[in-house]
């Protein structure tokens, strides 16, 4: 559950942050490890790539609904709403 946290929060908090002019500016050089959106949106790619069906996060063997999952499906909700593409929905 703790290596968990480090995929979660993170892409919590990038797609909670607002625009700042520290993050335009590094958007703007092609930065994209300071962007917060692309951070959130690599992360949710990765949890994607790991856990092709949702119902797989905590390495469950059948399908079982927990908190985590909650969380996971919030975290790509949010990255959803950013970016508008509608795999994360």
């Amino acid at each position: 559950m703790k290596h968990l946290l480090y995929v979660i929060m993170p892409c919590f908090i990038a797609c909670t942050q607002g625009n700042s002019a520290h993050n335009e500016s590094d958007t703007a050089t092609g930065d994209k490890n300071s962007d917060p959106v692309a951070m959130a949106v690599r992360m949710a790619e990765a949890d994607i790539e790991r856990n092709p069906e949702g119902w797989t996060i905590d390495f469950q063997e059948k399908p079982k609904w927990e908190y985590t999952h909650g969380l996971m499906m919030s975290a790509h909700l949010k990255v959803w709403e950013k970016t508008g593409e509608e795999k994360y929905f």
